[in-house]
C-alpha cells in the first residue's frame, strides 16, 4: 500500500499531473498582460475620439507656431489620457505629438456649450520646459462664444422698472412667527 507521502505524489493510476495549475498561472499572465498592455499599446478609444482631440489635432496641423517649434508632419499618439464628463460639460485631455524637429506633450481643455464641444485652453508642452500656448491663434482662427469683460463699460440697467406681477398673493398665517399658534 501507498503511504500517505506517496499517495500525495502518485495517484491510483501513476504520477499525478501538476501542468493544470501551471498551464492555468500561465494563462491568468498572459489574460492580465492583455488586459493591462493592449489599452496601453491601442489608446484609449473613448478619448481618442472625442472631439476636443480631433479639434486639437487640427489646430496642431494649421498653426504657424506649432509648425515652427514642432517641425513639418506634426502626429500624435494614439494614446490619450485625462478626464471628460458629458453630465458636468468638462474635458481636460492631453497626448503625445511629435514633429520632424522636436516633441512634447499636447494639453487641451474644452467646454460643452448645449450639444457641442469647444476648446477653451490649448498648449504643447515641448520636452525641456518649454511651453507652447495656442489658445489665441485658436480663437482668433474659430472665432470665440463667450463675450470679453469690459470693465470700461457702463452698467446697463434695464429700460423700465420691473415689479412684481399683479396677480401675486402672500398669505401669512395669524400670529408671530416662531411663537405660539394663533387661537
Amino acid at each position: 500500500m501507498y503511504s500517505r507521502v506517496q499517495w500525495a505524489s502518485y495517484g491510483p493510476t501513476g504520477p499525478r499531473r501538476r501542468r493544470g495549475l501551471l498551464t492555468a498561472v500561465s494563462k491568468g499572465y498572459a489574460l492580465a498582460a492583455m488586459v493591462l498592455f493592449v489599452p496601453l499599446a491601442t489608446g484609449c478609444g473613448g478619448y481618442n475620439s472625442h472631439p476636443i482631440v480631433a479639434q486639437a489635432e487640427q489646430e496642431l496641423a494649421v498653426n504657424e507656431q506649432a509648425a515652427e517649434k514642432l517641425g513639418d508632419g506634426v502626429k500624435r499618439s494614439s494614446s490619450v489620457t485625462g478626464s471628460s464628463s458629458d453630465t458636468d460639460g468638462r474635458a481636460a485631455l492631453q497626448f503625445q505629438v511629435t514633429g520632424s524637429r522636436a516633441s512634447g506633450t499636447a494639453v487641451v481643455e474644452g467646454r460643452m456649450f448645449e450639444e457641442d464641444w469647444g476648446i477653451t485652453s490649448l498648449e504643447v508642452r515641448l520636452d525641456g520646459d518649454e511651453r507652447l500656448v495656442l489658445t489665441k491663434d485658436l480663437e482668433e482662427r474659430t472665432g470665440v462664444d463667450t463675450p470679453k469683460f469690459d470693465p470700461s463699460a457702463a452698467p446697463t440697467t434695464p429700460t423700465t422698472p420691473v415689479g412684481p406681477p399683479p396677480d401675486v398673493e402672500i398669505a401669512l398665517p395669524p400670529g408671530v412667527p416662531g411663537g405660539p399658534p394663533a387661537e
